[in-house]
């Protein structure tokens, strides 16, 4: 009986459990690989830096001896204040997160010079915001460098154009070894296992791909879809509004509830890529009340878009315009409403269209509540001109005006070829 005490005890002894654990993010879901064009820029990490003050109070260490962590837990502090760590020892975890991604990365020169000097169109610092580590060396005495440990990193990333001479984008992220891991390298291991996890979700960032390629649809390689084209109509848009508002339906994944509408038959349906979320599967709500499903075929982040297969009963399509968008003219939105409600619109007036990050959106002071993200923006005929977006900017807010995105990219940043 008394060996299996001992063992118990030992297993004890290598298990402790922190006051202060760090904070746990859930893990990105799905592998995505993204396409882009020969534009693209090479990104390069230059600089590590630990943005954090005399005295900033990481978490806990522990120390043992013989593999077992047995010490009474210590205040682990910053006593170095603001602090830069060598790239290199993030500089390799960096590039192979992009690359899994689908990034171009710069090539090894080995020995002969160094790597990608003369290619890195972009240049990376990654400022440390936020460190949460506990940490165990449980084999004092002996010469080596094993700990054990969780770490947490909240990082604000700036990206230097070397063409613009400017940073052109800064974004946060936050990374984590998702519980205690082993390092034979000491601290540095696992502050680079976080460090991944936060380049991961940096990678699946629309904007800093959009920075890396805005000339091109960086979205999720999947085979394309032929889809027949609905005519445009020359109708008023206002005497059909009852079959037109049957076409838009409510969409609910895992992002926030938005709409989307039937744009061709039997029922392929265009939402928004922040409503459908990571969601493979999503519910839609009928104009009549009646619910039912959707899949997901495709999805492009980059450009606020998603493609959804509907297993509803058919809906009658809403033609997309064609031909070159101006953004100009009488704009309305309808939504799904409830069963037994109205039909009503909402409409304003077209801005034109304005360009960022080398995106184009139309503009308009078209009044967009919450929900309303991947409804259809229609013209007076009621054609489709631009599918309503989340997104803002500090500009279209102050001139009180939403952003939608043109029927025209539907085609160019989605897997469809129209017949």
């Amino acid at each position: 009986m008394r060996p299996v005490r001992v063992l118990l005890l030992i297993s004890c002894l290598s298990c402790h459990k922190y006051a202060r654990p760090v904070p746990e993010l859930e893990r990105p879901a799905g592998e995505e690989s993204y396409a882009f064009s020969g534009k693209a820029q090479i990104a390069r990490l230059v600089k590590v830096f630990f943005d954090l003050p005399q005295g900033y109070l990481y978490g806990e260490m522990r120390s043992g001896f013989d593999g077992l962590c047995t010490s009474r837990s210590m205040d682990f502090t910053n006593f170095q204040g603001p602090h830069e760590r060598d790239v290199n020892d993030f500089a390799d975890v960096f590039s192979r997160v992009l690359a899994q991604h689908g990034y171009p990365v710069e090539e090894e020169t080995g020995v002969f010079a160094q790597p990608g000097h003369a290619v890195a169109g972009v240049l990376v610092a990654a400022r440390v915001v936020e460190e949460s580590f506990n940490k165990c060396y449980p084999n004092v005495g002996v010469r080596n460098e094993r700990t054990i440990g969780a770490a947490y990193l909240k990082i604000e990333w700036s990206l230097y154009s070397t063409l613009e001479k400017k940073v052109i984008l800064t974004r946060t992220s936050e990374g984590t070894t998702y519980g205690e891991m082993e390092s034979e390298v000491g601290e540095v291991g696992i502050l680079r296992q976080a460090f991944s996890d936060a380049t991961e979700r940096l990678a699946r960032d629309p904007a800093y791909r959009l920075a890396i390629d805005p000339a091109a649809a960086a979205t999720a390689q999947r085979n394309r879809i032929r889809i027949r084209r609905v005519p445009e109509s020359s109708g008023d848009l206002e005497l059909n509004l009852a079959a037109t508002r049957a076409s838009v339906v409510g969409v609910i994944g895992d992002g926030k509830p938005g709409s989307g509408f039937v744009f061709a038959a039997p029922g392929w349906i265009l939402s928004s890529a922040q409503v459908v979320g990571n969601a493979r599967i999503v519910k839609l709500t009928l104009a009549n009340g009646s619910s039912c499903y959707g899949e997901v075929t495709a999805s492009s982040r980059a450009r606020d878009l998603a493609l959804i297969e509907s297993r509803c009963a058919p809906l009658e399509p809403l033609p997309l315009a064609q031909g070159q968008i101006t953004g100009r003219g009488r704009l309305s939105l309808t939504r799904p409403g409830s069963a037994g409600a109205p039909a009503s619109l909402d409409s304003g007036t077209g801005k034109g269209m304005t360009t960022i990050l080398g995106m184009t959106w139309v503009k308009s002071d078209v009044k967009v509540r919450p929900g309303d993200a991947g409804g259809p923006l229609l013209d007076i005929h009621g054609n489709v001109v631009a599918v309503i977006s989340g997104a803002v900017t500090a500009e279209a807010a102050r001139e009180g005006l939403d952003l939608s995105v043109p029927a025209g990219d539907v085609a160019k940043y989605l897997p469809i070829d129209f017949e």
